[in-house]
């Protein structure tokens, strides 16, 4: 049994593995925590390269399905569309940041009224 531990300079772990594989599998979950790795370091275009490769490189192998579904997380990441994405939920949370709600209940006890622009119930 060799165990495989990845650690980020803080510490953290980025990938772990514990049990018996044989080289060649070893290699692939080496592979899967560089990538891993790259991914938590937000460095995704590299991520997405490593995962890929992984893919191509070791189609029958135990990790080659999570290595696609990682390829794909780091390409998304890596897109306009992951910033439009925070941008819309940040958007989406802003009436439910406690700064919002302490405005809100300032000026209802203030007697100005709720100041969102959701419709009252009746």
């Amino acid at each position: 049994m060799v165990p495989i531990f990845l650690l980020s300079p803080a510490g953290g772990v980025y990938h772990e593995w514990n049990g018996y594989l044989p080289p060649t599998d070893y290699l692939a979950e080496l592979e899967l925590g560089l990538g891993k790795a790259q991914l938590r370091e937000r460095r995704f275009g590299r991520a997405a390269t490593i995962f890929e490769d992984l893919r191509d490189n070791r189609p029958r192998s135990h990790v080659a399905a999570e290595a696609t579904y990682w390829a794909a997380v780091a390409r998304y990441n890596e897109s306009d569309q992951a910033g439009r994405a925070d941008g819309r939920l940040a958007e989406a949370a802003r009436p439910l940041s406690g700064e919002h709600l302490a405005r809100e209940a300032a000026d209802v006890r203030a007697g100005r009224g709720p100041t969102s622009s959701r419709p009252r119930s009746r």
